[in-house]
């Protein structure tokens, strides 16, 4: 089975079901329903992917990543594309905002029927700047409910990132300086990895986390998500309480670029493969 991007009323595939919802009241604010027509299992969690496209955080839409189901309704599950506003309709907190109002609306309408808690299994993945939102979403406690997550190729250190950026000569074109606040005081506070948190706050709402990233990644070095895996498995150390905290993951993968993890998720590769397996176990 592939989903080929089609609108559901020109595609023959009878066993998928497509719908695009709007769940705010911006243009930006929709997002592309995939689902699997095959008989539900009530005596079950649904479980939903719900991806979260990249795009230096001024750019994208769900169309362009609608393949991404492919890896997943095949499995199972049920997929939720989601656009969000970018820049310069939102900045970091209203892009985060629009992340936490999707996920709410998602778990309003698969729950209508069904009152279940425990009626949603969800993962949440976030690709480069997609990963940062969703990350820093997670840390500030905004981002709660989901079951995992899994960022690829994210920005995690905006600091670090924007001098990376000014190396390659393209800081000024970048919407990243004056989309995560303008100044180094924000960049920090907009920085997962830079990220202080309560013990609390971190055993009572952060997921398992997988951070994957292409070892030969020129647009995200592969550094971005070492440096937060780092961050946070120091700040369980020192706590000393490892046991109480969540499963935290790093996975460099050999030979791959920024954009390859895209196209392993969509047409098949060894990012799909790492990620489904961490998945199911």
């Amino acid at each position: 089975m592939t989903f080929s991007g089609r609108s559901p009323w020109d595609t023959n595939d009878s066993s998928i079901r497509f719908q695009s919802v709007q769940y705010g009241t911006h243009r930006s604010q929709r997002m592309d329903l995939i689902q699997s027509q095959k008989p539900v299992d009530y005596t079950r969690p649904r479980k939903w992917v719900v991806f979260v496209h990249g795009g230096a955080w001024g750019s994208g839409f769900p169309l362009l990543y609608r393949l991404v189901a492919n890896s997943f309704v095949s499995q199972g599950y049920d997929v939720a594309i989601v656009g969000y506003r970018t820049y310069p309709d939102a900045f970091v907190d209203g892009q985060i905002g629009d992340i936490v109002q999707a996920i709410q609306f998602l778990r309003s309408i698969e729950t209508r029927d069904d009152e279940r808690g425990d009626s949603i299994d969800m993962t949440l993945i976030g690709h480069s700047s997609g990963a940062h939102i969703c990350m820093l979403g997670i840390l500030q406690s905004k981002i709660q409910g989901i079951q995992r997550f899994i960022g690829i190729s994210g920005v995690y250190n905006i600091p670090r990132h924007y001098q990376f950026e000014s190396k390659r000569g393209v800081e000024r074109i970048s919407p990243l300086a004056p989309v995560c606040g303008g100044n180094l005081s924000q960049w920090k506070q907009n920085s997962p990895s830079l990220q202080r948190i309560k013990p609390s706050i971190t055993r009572k709402h952060l997921p398992p986390i997988l951070l994957l990233h292409g070892e030969i990644d020129s647009t995200v070095p592969y550094t971005s998500s070492a440096g937060l895996y780092h961050s946070l498995i120091q700040q369980q150390q020192i706590r000393g309480n490892e046991n109480q905290d969540p499963l935290i993951d790093l996975k460099v993968l050999k030979g791959v670029e920024h954009s390859e993890t895209m196209f392993h998720l969509m047409f098949g590769g060894v990012t799909r493969d790492v990620l489904m397996k961490w998945i199911k176990n």
